[in-house]
């Protein structure tokens, strides 16, 4: 009996991106429709539910592009974000837990859909010096035209990419604060430290370990 199922359904903040962004791939276009149409699943079958619109989530174990970028900043490879200032929002896997264990708590399965983030808009530069700083590097860049880089994007078909490094892509958690009363219990500068922690012990210790 699916009335007195309830459920908390992790959708993507994804969503927002649409055919009028030029650096979406059909690819994307793809896991989006398919992000909504689970939406509408969930809205369709459950009477009691909430759905939660992440962006990047990151923290221990992260993976994928996040986790090639932390590699990068370790291995002192210098970075085209010298003259870069775009505006980005992240979710650190904490926040999520947190978030998640409140709505169970306090039955917050209020049949909305919320998107939700650390609270911080930060540039990737930004981003990348708090990961060097607590990495105990010291970040390289420099400097790179942005059409240059649209151009190389769109001939590598590495638009996509691009769009995460220079794109913006802002999510608000006011909707979420005004119905939920939750706020994010860590802030980026923690939820990266964390993240550096795991990672200097999973790849740095144990390196050294083997070496031994």
């Amino acid at each position: 009996d699916t009335k007195s199922v309830k459920v908390i359904h992790l959708s993507s903040a994804k969503v927002k991106l649409n055919k009028k962004n030029s650096f979406i791939t059909d690819r994307e276009l793809v896991y989006t429709k398919a992000k909504l149409e689970s939406e509408k699943i969930i809205r369709n079958n459950f009477k009691q539910y909430i759905i939660l619109r992440p962006p990047l989530v990151y923290g221990p174990n992260v993976k994928a592009n996040f986790l090639s970028l932390m590699q990068i900043i370790d291995k002192n490879i210098p970075l085209p974000f010298g003259n870069i200032e775009n505006s980005r929002s992240y979710l650190f896997i904490g926040n999520l837990v947190d978030l998640i264990l409140k709505i169970i708590r306090e039955d917050k399965f209020l049949n909305k859909y919320y998107y939700v983030s650390d609270g911080d808009y930060v540039s990737t530069k930004y981003l990348t010096n708090l990961i060097a700083k607590n990495l105990s590097k010291k970040p390289l860049y420099f400097s790179v035209n942005i059409n240059l880089l649209k151009f190389l994007a769109k001939v590598s078909n590495k638009r996509s990419l691009l769009y995460k490094v220079i794109g913006d892509f802002k999510v608000s958690n006011n909707d979420l604060i005004k119905d939920t009363g939750w706020n994010p219990k860590y802030n980026l500068e923690f939820g990266i430290k964390n993240t550096c922690f795991w990672y200097k012990t999973m790849f740095k210790i144990h390196s050294w370990v083997l070496l031994w």
